[in-house]
């Protein structure tokens, strides 16, 4: 990678998130991402197809990062 792509990256996820952002059409209440409101009925639940999925989405995002052990083939 170049470094004018990783400028024109940065750059153009800034735009995104700003408009995501500004959006008048945001869900008003946010759920909290936990084990409770994670469970596949609560997510079925909500009816903003959208939101829906950025929650589902957030649900599937939660936990730690962990590396695989080394293997040495």
């Amino acid at each position: 990678m170049t470094t004018e792509h990783i400028k024109l990256m940065g750059f153009s996820a800034l735009i995104v998130i700003s408009t995501i952002a500004c959006s008048p059409e945001a869900p008003k209440t946010k759920l909290q991402v936990n084990d409770e409101n994670c469970k596949p009925e609560n997510i079925t639940a909500i009816k903003d197809k959208t939101a829906q999925q950025q929650f589902a989405g957030a649900c599937a995002h939660r936990g730690a990062f962990k590396p695989s052990e080394k293997k040495s083939w």
